[in-house]
């Protein structure tokens, strides 16, 4: 629950600002404007803060620099005094005095150490050595081997002083040895040992104001860097800063250089000071941004709301004479003039187009009126808008005289006056999903009189249908003349040519009859079998076009499954053909006349076993495509022959044409004529693919959703 609650308010904070954006010019204005300003005083403030942090970062950095350098100068100063009092103290007398009387040693040392101008090295740890390097005596009471023999005994022939730095338990320690002589000879009598913690150094001898831990010295010993601060614990953030120190020998040797480490407080503590102050600052501006973006959003924006209301009032009301004032001569008042000059024009161009649609819609009413022919217009939803009185004429109905002015009601006074095998005509004023948009039929009709009436369907874009209705009774009756005398011709013709084949394949078969007698007989025979191929070839075309009027109905079969049947019972006699089956099965069925489907595979069947070498295989194969959003089903036949040119494929399916007639081939130049017929009839296409010598392929193409009819097989 607690879940939901949250979504919704997240959503409800979202959407108001939103909301509040996108409903109005004014609004989106005011956001701009005000996010422009927001950007540039956040940009301001930003900026203005870094400049301070880099101002106050710098001079920071340079008083820090300072301190470096005074501390740097005192703590060389510290350390040559210390060395100066070294070398004082190792030529005392009375320490010489020291290493000869053992027992007052101490007593000797001890007086010495007090003196004022010890100071420095009176804190430290002190030891005295023989010349053999034994340890005699010390400031602690003890006498601890601070350096080894070795070290000190190196020494004797070497520099009056000198000094080494040490790590020990974790601390880093400064060793200084003076050697001991008598004042008036130069042979060492001993040494001096001076243990200094530098950690102590620098805490005592630098500024007391200051944590030591911000302390380091650096030094170099033995070609290598070190860092003697055992007590700094600094982030590897903090600022660095280095004074070298002007120290004599041999201190000098370690190119000692002083470093300290300091957080950059104070850049940050004067941030946190002033970014409070910029924050309120930021937030004034943008508040008084806010405030006058809004002002300035609405005075900006009030031109166009006023074209928007214009606009809005031109839509609603179709008025265009009313013209908005021109204020100014900005861009705004330029939008105003040009908006009202097109206001001025729409205004004319819709009386243009009012008197050319009046004076069309006239003629267009006049040429229907004056028609023989029927028209229906309907919308998409079935209403009837147009019933011209060439319709009432054909079929007796006016649209008065329907119970509502809709197709349903037309359709069915329709129906009423079909002959009794008609099936209904609801379906030709409806739209069926994935229906062709263009379809056709023949009806009959009984009243008022026995009529044979074309329909033609035209869909448009938005789903409106016109009807077209043609008188075909006279043409039937011609088509009925034509088929009588079509049927008594063909009788007439066929009957005597078979009987001089009759007689000629007779004469064919004389043993004693010449070679040239034989010759002249084949020529006869072959030329009677074109001739009465050329007869069965006139007689379908003749057929095709009487039957094309007649729109017979087609049966829903599988294509697959009937080229399969057919081609396997094709022979031609005297030769035997390999067919090579690429069908796809399970394919959708298509609506066909299977009796014209067997006149066109034959045909295609008998040009590629014609066209081609003897024995070759021929190939046939399923296609399926989609093309304009009607889905297709095709038959290829492929042959290995000699081919066609491309300006050969361009003639055929023409009456009497022959690719190639002299080849040798028989043929009446009909076939693919035949053919073309038959898949116009069932709203199909032929397509052809060929190159010369390299074979042949056809294709012919039906459509999944049609209602045209096919003709019937040949009579």
């Amino acid at each position: 629950m607690a879940k939901r609650i949250i979504e919704l308010l997240r959503s409800t904070i979202w959407q108001l600002p939103k909301q509040w954006y996108q409903r109005s010019l004014a609004n989106k204005l005011a956001t701009l404007m005000l996010g422009v300003s927001a950007l540039a005083v956040i940009s301001i403030a930003t900026a203005s803060l870094w400049i301070a942090f880099n101002v106050i970062q710098k001079k920071e950095e340079a008083l820090l620099q300072k301190d470096v350098a005074v501390a740097g100068s005192r703590l060389s100063m510290e350390l040559n005094n210390m060395i100066d009092e070294l070398t004082v103290l190792a030529r005392n007398p009375i320490l010489v005095n020291g290493l000869t009387d053992g027992a007052e040693a101490k007593v000797y040392l001890a007086a010495l150490l007090n003196e004022f101008r010890f100071r420095q090295i009176g804190s430290t740890w002190l030891a005295v050595y023989d010349y053999r390097a034994r340890p005699l005596l010390s400031n602690r009471g003890d006498t601890e081997q601070l350096s080894t023999a070795a070290e000190l005994t190196n020494q004797l022939d070497g520099p009056a002083m000198s000094a080494r730095i040490v790590q020990v338990a974790g601390r880093w320690q400064l060793l200084l040895v003076h050697a001991i002589a008598y004042p008036d000879s130069n042979a060492n009598q001993g040494f001096l040992v001076a243990d200094i913690p530098l950690d102590l150094v620098l805490a005592e001898w630098l500024a007391p104001d200051r944590d030591p831990r911000t302390w380091a010295l650096q030094f170099t010993q033995n070609e290598k860097q070190y860092k003697a601060s055992p007590l700094y614990k600094g982030d590897a953030r903090d600022l660095a800063f280095n004074a070298a120190l002007a120290v004599k020998e041999p201190l000098s040797n370690f190119n000692l250089a002083l470093q300290m480490h300091e957080a950059d407080r104070g850049a940050i503590e004067a941030l946190q000071y002033l970014v409070p102050i910029f924050i309120s600052l930021v937030l004034l501006a943008l508040l008084t941004a806010w405030v006058f973006s809004l002002q300035l959003g609405r005075r900006l924006a009030q031109p166009i709301v006023a074209l928007a209301d214009r606009a809005k009032a031109v839509t609603q009301t179709q008025q265009f004479a009313q013209a908005l004032p021109v204020i100014g001569s900005d861009e705004t008042a330029r939008l105003t003039e040009d908006f009202n000059a097109m206001l001025m024009q729409l205004q004319e161009l819709q009386a243009q187009l009012e008197r050319k649609a009046y004076v069309r819609g006239a003629r267009l009413a006049t040429i229907f009126e004056l028609s023989p022919d029927g028209f229906v217009e309907m919308d998409a939803q079935g209403s009837i808008g147009y019933l011209n009185p060439a319709f009432t004429g054909l079929t007796g109905i006016s649209l008065n005289q329907l119970p509502s002015a809709n197709w349903q009601a037309l359709a069915a006074q329709l129906d009423q006056q079909l002959a009794s095998d008609e099936l209904s005509i609801a379906g030709l004023g409806e739209m069926q999903e994935g229906e062709s948009a263009q379809a056709e039929r023949i009806v009959r009709l009984y009243t008022p009189s026995l009529k044979s009436l074309g329909v033609a369907r035209r869909s448009s874009e938005d789903g409106g249908v016109v009807l077209y209705w043609r008188d075909l009774t006279r043409e039937a009756e011609m088509n009925a003349m034509k088929s009588a005398f079509l049927s008594k011709a063909a009788h007439e013709l066929r009957t005597p040519l078979t009987s001089i084949l009759g007689f000629t394949e007779l004469l064919a078969k004389d043993r004693e009859a010449s070679p040239r007698q034989h010759e002249i007989v084949a020529i006869m025979l072959r030329q009677g079998r074109n001739l009465l191929q050329l007869i069965h070839d006139l007689l379908d075309l003749a057929r095709l076009e009487v039957r094309g009027t007649q729109w017979q109905r087609q049966t829903p079969q599988s294509l697959v499954a009937l080229t399969r049947l057919i081609a396997s019972e094709f022979q031609v006699a005297g030769e035997e053909r390999q067919r090579i089956f690429a069908l796809e099965e399970h394919l959708s069925e298509v609506r066909i006349d299977a009796n014209a489907y067997r006149q066109v595979l034959t045909n295609l069947l008998s040009n590629a076993m014609k066209y081609s070498p003897s024995g070759s295989p021929i190939r046939i194969a399923s296609r399926t495509e989609e093309r304009d959003g009607i889905q297709w089903q095709g038959i290829a036949i492929e042959d290995r022959g000699m081919g066609m040119s491309p300006e050969e494929l361009e003639q055929l399916g023409q009456r009497f044409y022959r690719a190639n007639p002299q080849g040798g081939v028989a043929g009446t130049g009909l076939g693919l004529s035949v053919v073309h017929e038959i898949m116009n009839h069932h709203q199909g296409r032929v397509e052809y693919a060929s190159h010369a010598g390299q074979g042949t392929t056809v294709t012919v193409w039906f459509p999944q959703n049609t209602l045209s009819n096919a003709p019937s097989d040949r009579a």
